[in-house]
């Protein structure tokens, strides 16, 4: 067995989504797209208890902040009618700092609830909003700013968290103190309560013309945010490149013009929010004018309410000041997550093109034959119209390309710059469906197979790969988390890593910084090989993934990989099926080669797939496949290439590089 097997699980398990939604693989087929309200009203719903709880906090606090100002007023008409009962007082002093210590204790509780719920909601929609974002696949990603979308799952999710904590919580007290106070006003004098309800009108028009003029103001403003943060993240990641080319000046002013725009639109709005706001307090303000005027005058002439009544009139009055204001204020937030909420509903309606057919199954068994019929694939709208084509695929990237590799088999793929090698290797990924044709494995089509499943198979190394932020160990692992200590070695090992790990400052435990920037680009295509190969995969597939290292380390690899990678049965089954591990017959610029034209040993038992730069790469390959332009011009053994004298023998130089 090989020793990577013991400690490597079988098909990845789905991912589990968040709580508060059911777990799915990411590659099934989602459902209609939800939009964020119902998404956050999903994700409340396992929070719906603490959610009650924290609002009756928050209205038992509203209640007893109102027994004071209703004390105030017998207080006031008891010292009128000359009561001097010292207990009389002393009872109204308690029922005061009961009121206090009952607002403490239930606000406390209250806040504390609705932090909680709020946090938990953020923790799920940042969660709901990523799982979502790895669903989607790279034709998405190439017309959307990594930093716009960070700002969306960061910032946009921050101000609906903060709706919640506070925007909502805010509504509920204003809502409650309006509703209790005004109550109470009426029960005393039904009169001076009609008086604060002149300015209401006028309030009410505001607020619908604040919210529409005001809306668009942010969701403009949440958009430039989102745009800064694209270039701020573009320019950090090749900064570099830019003190290199001395291009700081230049990527300044394009940093400035989108940070101005940012700038103009937080202005625009603040604006529109500057006029609205003293509004609101000229509408308060006329309230209270009415309540001094009128209630005093009535109160004055007899005809009125007492004049602890009336005192408890105006403090009440003056409590309503703050509720009108605030609901102003509560507008202004609710626009906020308005604009907040569009952002997310956008995010949210993307969907992946590439997803699992409705009978799709899980591929238990390792992939033993892998088949492209007439495969087609071509990059953007004139390229084609789905997978009728379009001017038969004319302009595609990849043209009509069959080809059938084997359990055991190796095979390269070689041609010029946009000959249409990564084009097949994300055919074969599926990270794109053709457009013509079809890849099929183990004789269904590949869309009849889990995503989740096929791609538990495979190993895959890019050119450029994907280093994490984190430390080395923790990046091998990444496609076998649960992979024990001396498989994450003997992985390195393989990858010719486990020299130059070692001499790190903390050998596999080193901190690599984001994207590897502490490695060359050697040491990190191998710290990638190393990951690919602790998957113990049945299908590897490299895109160019030792261009960046030196010939000797190459073959390093090499006689790693033919003398360690595979278990001894599967080497055995190889040798004894070297004469028919090809079954696609040859064409006319086609070479089958014979049983001495193979590596024994080399990659056993596995489909391995190299795209190569350095033709030396595949010196022991079974079948090297030329590509030029989109289509196939060559295959056939390396050597038997090399002596025909076409394209590939053209690409061959001293150096064994293209």
């Amino acid at each position: 067995m090989h020793p990577l097997n013991a400690t490597v699980p079988g098909p990845a398990a789905p991912i589990p989504a968040t709580a508060g939604a059911e777990s799915a693989p990411f590659s099934a087929a989602p459902p209609s797209p939800p939009t964020g309200r119902h998404l956050i009203a999903a994700l409340l719903r396992p929070l719906r208890a603490r959610f009650a709880l924290g609002l009756a906090g928050s209205l038992l606090a509203r209640l007893c902040d109102l027994i004071p100002m209703a004390l105030l007023g017998v207080v006031v008409d008891a010292v009128t009618r000359g009561q001097t009962a010292p207990e009389t007082y002393l009872l109204y002093g308690m029922l005061v700092l009961g009121a206090f210590s009952g607002l403490a204790a239930f606000q406390c509780g209250s806040d504390y609830m609705l932090a909680d719920v709020a946090q938990r909601l953020r923790h799920a929609l940042r969660m709901a909003l990523y799982g979502h974002l790895l669903r989607l696949d790279a034709g998405f990603y190439a017309s959307r700013r990594k930093g716009d979308l960070m700002n969306v799952v960061s910032g946009d999710v921050d101000t609906l968290e903060a709706v919640v904590s506070d925007t909502l919580p805010g509504a509920v007290r204003v809502g409650m103190m309006v509703c209790g106070t005004y109550g109470w006003m009426l029960w005393l004098d039904w009169r001076l309560a009609m008086l604060l309800l002149v300015p209401v009108p006028g309030v009410a028009w505001l607020m619908v013309h604040f919210a529409r003029r005001i809306r668009p103001q942010y969701l403009h403003a949440r958009k430039a945010a989102g745009s800064f943060a694209g270039v701020l993240e573009n320019s950090l990641h090749g900064v570099a490149e830019l003190q290199a080319a001395n291009a700081q000046d230049h990527e300044m002013e394009r940093l400035r013009a989108r940070s101005a725009e940012y700038r103009d639109a937080g202005i625009a709005a603040a604006r529109t929010r500057a006029r609205f706001i003293p509004a609101i307090f000229i509408a308060a303000g006329l309230s209270f004018a009415l309540l001094i005027g009128g209630g005093g005058w009535l109160a004055a002439q007899g005809d009125g309410p007492s004049v602890g009544a009336y005192t408890t009139f105006v403090f009440m009055g003056m409590r309503l000041v703050l509720p009108i204001f605030a609901a102003g204020m509560v507008a202004n937030q609710v626009q906020q997550a308005r604009a907040a909420l569009t952002r997310i509903d956008e995010l949210l309606l993307a969907r992946p093109t590439v997803v699992d057919a409705p009978d799709a199954e899980d591929l238990r068994e390792p992939p033993r034959r892998i088949e492209l019929r007439g495969a087609g694939y071509g990059y953007g709208e004139d390229h084609g119209n789905g997978r009728d084509g379009g001017r038969d695929g004319a302009r595609d990237a990849l043209h009509g390309m069959d080809l059938t590799v084997t359990e055991g088999m190796s095979v390269g793929i070689v041609g010029p710059s946009g000959a249409g090698k990564s084009t097949l290797v994300r055919l074969l990924l599926r990270l794109h469906d053709p457009k013509r044709g079809e890849v099929l494995v183990n004789g269904r089509p590949l869309a009849h197979w889990t995503l989740a499943s096929y791609r538990s198979h495979i190993g895959y190394v890019p050119q450029d790969p994907f280093i994490f932020h984190g430390t080395v160990e923790e990046n091998i692992r990444l496609g076998a988390p649960h992979a024990d200590d001396a498989a994450v070695r003997e992985a390195a090992r393989m990858a010719d890593a486990h020299d130059f790990i070692a001499e790190l400052p903390d050998g596999y435990a080193t901190f690599i910084g984001e994207r590897g920037l502490k490695l060359s680009g050697g040491q990190r295509q191998r710290i990638a090989l190393a990951r690919a190969l602790l998957r113990d995969p049945a299908v590897l597939i490299l895109d160019e993934a030792t261009s960046a290292v030196d010939s000797l380390t190459e073959q390093r690899i090499k006689r790693n990989l033919s003398t360690g990678f595979g278990s001894p049965q599967g080497k055995a089954r190889d040798a004894s099926e070297a004469n028919s591990r090809n079954e696609h017959a040859p064409g006319p610029n086609e070479h089958a080669p014979g049983p001495n034209e193979h590596a024994p040993g080399m990659f056993a038992g596995r489909m391995v797939i190299a795209v190569a730069h350095r033709l030396s790469t595949l010196s022991d390959f079974d079948l090297v496949v030329v590509l030029d332009n989109g289509r196939e011009v060559e295959r056939g053994s390396p050597q038997y290439l090399l002596g025909k004298g076409g394209l590939y023998a053209e690409m061959w130089s001293p150096g064994g590089e293209a």
